[in-house]
Order: structure tokens, then sequence, then C-alpha cells
């Protein structure tokens, strides 16, 4: 049986827009209006999953020790073998062209 921890409310917004947007928009609302500057935000979608107890621990410590801004993980499809997203070439990052 999956671990169904809970998570306390205090944790979490759930955010209902008055008319749909798209995910582009919502993602830049909640880090302009949510998130402060030293905070990590995370996108997982609604058929994604975080492995691991200590996911979001793991995600902080790199986030601390490479002193990133933006990261792309691997992930693990039902199929079985480990997938793997590609990284943002250069000039995109260079240029501020991140959608």
């Amino acid at each position: 049986m999956k671990d169904q921890t809970i998570v306390p409310p205090e944790r979490y917004q759930i955010v209902i827009n008055e008319e749909q947007r798209l995910s582009m928009f919502n993602q830049r609302r909640a880090a302009n209006e949510f998130c402060q500057p030293e905070e990590i935000m995370m996108v997982v979608d609604g058929d994604d999953e975080l492995l691991g107890r200590q996911v979001f621990r793991l995600f902080n410590a790199i986030f601390q020790e490479k002193q990133v801004w933006f990261m792309y993980t691997n992930y693990l499809p039902n199929g079985g073998y480990v997938g793997y997203s590609r990284p943002i070439p250069e000039p995109i990052i260079k240029y501020h062209e991140i959608r």
C-alpha cells in the first residue's frame, strides 16, 4: 500500500481561476504571487508522482549545493526504463528565452 501521508493545509494553497488559464500562466502567477525568492517551486502534474519520503530534501540539497535556478529531472515511465529530459540549450538560458 502506498504511503498516503497527509500534507497539513497550512503547507499548500489551492487557487481557483475565475476563467480557464493555461499552464504557463498559472506557473508564472504561482511564482510571482505565492513564492519568496529563496523558495523552490516544483511543477508536479496530475499524472506525476514523486518517489520517496525524502524527495523534497533531495531537491533542496541540490538547489543549495549547486546554486541552480532551474532544474529538470529524469522520470520513470510505466514501461520500467529510465526516461530523460533534454538539457535546455545554453543560448536559451543566456538570453532568457524560456517561455
